[in-house]
């Protein structure tokens, strides 16, 4: 048929690079540290559950962080992380932050002082 038009069109949708930023921590008494060690920025519709952490606290030592969601600010993250040092110094802390429904990573240095 002559009147009959066809189109098509293609949408490319890309999420929010991950963005994340390293913190500088002083441990507690005892070489505690506990804290915000990095905070990042996702896509805004991004929940705190669809990353997971990984610390490597620079000693030797790795552990999974907590990620806490901005209540006030959509697509802004902590990450909470805890470890105790056996000995006093200086610690480059890196942690990897993998978002599960993009498939992301990102990581960042966080200074750790022991």
């Amino acid at each position: 048929d002559p009147d009959l038009v066809s189109a098509t069109s293609t949408a490319q949708i890309t999420a929010t690079p991950i963005t994340a930023t390293g913190t500088h921590i002083r441990a507690l008494l005892h070489h505690i540290a506990i804290g915000v060690i990095v905070n990042f920025t996702g896509d805004v519709d991004a929940t705190a559950g669809q990353f997971t952490v990984m610390i490597d606290w620079g000693d030797g030592q790795t552990s999974q962080g907590m990620v806490v969601a901005n209540a006030n600010d959509p697509g802004q993250f902590y990450v909470i992380g805890i470890h105790f040092y056996w000995q006093r110094g200086s610690y480059n802390a890196l942690t990897t932050i993998t978002d599960s429904v993009t498939s992301q990573v990102a990581t960042a240095t966080s200074v750790i002082t022991a």
